[in-house]
């Protein structure tokens, strides 16, 4: 537990989640309470004061953690049957099954303000966490799907990024792509008070190579801009491009991105979750994610 209260001491971004957190504290369902790294999470929010309350289904357990029985139906509205989100490939229209019951009873409790957030996905896989979301809380109002995103911050130079998608959409359009920017968008926001620089990657950087995927991120970026034209977009870029200044003037000239990005978006998931995991476990970065951004309350996953 010290281990984990260092890591906070050395992130300036957890840090001020930190601060954040203990002015507010909140209730917090962590819902896989079997798997002892969880009921170790719980102990050490509450022992910081970090959350004012975490719930639980577990057998046997913590003292400090609220637990529950899965057999409870205490969480489960009798007058809100459980359903599928209309028209979501990631929601079967069958109910829970098995063990995928405590993930929809945490998520009934966040639907009904018992709770204030649910954290799952170190027990249970990525698609049943979100068919769980989907089909409890729902997406947020102006959201058509959700994605994954990972806030990326550099041990030793303290450099902070966002990457999506990373964990959810496999091979986007050009319309998910831009609801994927704006959501990463909406994040830094969320997280940081310095000015979003969005980088469209892709294999080409402005027109070096000519195939079909790198016109559908040409045509995510345009509609971004079409509705963000506020914000600072550029593409399509190479990631090189994207962060050193020097190769961005060689290859695109003048720009307010090139060189600068902290927002990257990628073409695919493929290239998503490689291009997190290369930078986590070669480029000396941590990985906090993936976040799942664009349900109505916040229902999140676990790597």
């Amino acid at each position: 537990m010290l281990e984990l209260k260092d890591h906070f001491s050395n992130s300036p971004f957890l840090q001020e989640l930190w601060t954040k957190a203990r002015s507010q504290p909140g209730q917090l369902f962590l819902p896989e309470g079997d798997d002892p790294r969880v009921q170790e999470a719980g102990e050490f929010l509450l022992h910081h004061q970090l959350v004012r309350s975490v719930h639980t289904f577990a057998k046997k357990g913590s003292s400090a953690l609220t637990i529950h029985s899965p057999e409870d139906s205490e969480f489960l509205e009798p007058d809100r049957p459980l359903r599928p989100k209309k028209g979501d490939a990631s929601s079967g229209p069958q109910g829970p099954k098995g063990g995928e019951l405590i993930l929809w009873q945490a998520g009934s409790a966040l639907h009904a303000g018992q709770v204030d957030a649910v954290v799952a996905g170190c027990v249970h896989p990525t698609s049943l966490v979100i068919k769980a979301s989907l089909n409890t809380v729902g997406l947020a109002a102006r959201a058509k799907r959700v994605s994954g995103a990972f806030v990326m911050e550099h041990s030793k130079t303290q450099t902070l990024w966002i990457f999506s998608d990373c964990g959810v959409n496999i091979a986007p359009s050009p319309e998910v792509v831009c609801d994927i920017a704006e959501q990463a968008w909406q994040l830094w926001q969320d997280v940081t008070r310095s000015e979003a620089r969005l980088a469209f990657l892709s294999f080409s950087t402005h027109g070096s190579a000519k195939h079909a995927q790198v016109d559908e991120t040409k045509e995510a970026l345009h509609l971004f801009r079409k509705r963000h034209p506020e914000v600072l977009a550029e593409g399509e870029m190479q990631f090189d491009a994207a962060v050193h200044e020097g190769i961005a003037r060689r290859k695109m000239g003048s720009s307010l991105v090139g060189g600068k990005a902290n927002i990257f978006i990628f073409p695919n998931l493929a290239a998503g979750n490689i291009g997190y995991k290369m930078a986590q476990y070669l480029g000396g970065f941590s990985a906090y994610g993936p976040l799942l951004l664009g349900t109505a309350k916040p229902y999140f996953d676990l790597s």
